[in-house]
């Protein structure tokens, strides 16, 4: 008799220690749920944000191939006359003294 109640103890005992570990591991996934829902919403956000940068270098990248090119071909636009001479206008050469 004393080893059935032994045994209902123990199945007792077994039964709340299940139920206890079962809610905990519960609570456990539904956390890494929401904290996963969060990573995948963050990933999504950086890949737009990647795309925008991605199209803004391409066009920086247009735009410094045709600045290359046209340095490449001599199609330079000639400076100001008064940087050409040095600050001084082309009809005055004398410096002030």
């Amino acid at each position: 008799m004393e080893s059935v109640v032994q045994a209902d103890i123990f199945f007792l005992v077994s039964t709340v220690a299940l139920i206890l570990v079962t809610v905990v591991l519960l609570l456990v996934l539904f956390y890494a749920a929401r904290i996963l829902q969060d990573v995948l919403h963050i990933v999504h956000r950086v890949r737009e944000e990647a795309g925008g940068v991605l199209g803004g270098i391409e066009g920086l990248r247009m735009l410094l191939g045709k600045v290359s090119s046209g340095f490449l071909r001599g199609k330079r636009t000639k400076p100001p006359a008064s940087t050409r001479l040095g600050g001084r206008e082309e009809g005055n050469t004398r410096q002030k003294r």
